[in-house]
């Protein structure tokens, strides 16, 4: 335990949100022709990670999304597994797909790129089923 204590104390913090406008979490920095701004996003800044039933995630939206992309890849499933390597290689890959990686202005409306819309459908449909 005391081996990974270094790097939760750097990594889980305690986040405190104000009201903000909606962050446009839909759309996916690879649907808009931008590179991810990691160092610029929020959730990197004040970074917490996220516990599912899938595992431990480097954020909150990318547990989230695991749910609608069935991404099936968290940093670790056990704490003592966690490793900072493992916190970055899923950001290069989870990030692309949020909105906040795009580092762009809070908007007032609610916007969804064409990747969320078409992994929307696929969750929708296999909750049919």
């Amino acid at each position: 335990m005391d081996s990974i204590l270094p790097i939760l104390k750097r990594i889980i913090i305690i986040l405190k949100f104000a009201k903000y406008d909606y962050v446009p979490v839909n759309l996916a920095p690879i649907d808009e022709g931008y590179e991810i701004d990691i160092l610029n996003c929020e959730h990197i800044k004040n970074p917490a990670i996220s516990y599912t039933t899938t595992g431990f995630w480097e954020c909150n939206p990318a547990a989230a999304a695991d749910r609608v992309f069935e991404f099936y890849k968290p940093i670790c499933v056990d704490l003592k597994d966690l490793t900072e390597d493992g916190v970055y290689k899923n950001m290069i890959e989870h990030c692309k797909y949020c909105g906040f990686a795009l580092n762009k202005p809070r908007i007032k409306d609610q916007a969804t790129s064409n990747t969320w819309v078409e992994a929307f459908k696929k969750y929708k449909n296999s909750q049919k089923k």
